[in-house]
């Protein structure tokens, strides 16, 4: 497996971690209402990063140390 292939892999599980931490109550209170939020987001990058200010804040936190 090359490095580029484990970097990805690791943003993958960073990128649920985040969400977990941020929506994971959430998500468990009304799992319907995610599953839209989540078809929308997948939509389109934009939408992706619209849908995901708690992963922007982690990345600008992380890019801050």
């Amino acid at each position: 497996m090359s490095f580029a292939q484990l970097g990805n892999e690791h943003r993958g599980e960073e990128i649920l971690a985040v969400f977990d931490t941020a929506l994971g109550e959430l998500l468990a209170a009304d799992p319907a209402a995610f599953r839209v939020k989540f078809r929308k987001m997948a939509a389109s990058a934009f939408a992706f990063y619209r849908g995901t200010a708690c992963l922007f804040y982690h990345d600008l936190d992380e890019a801050g140390r």
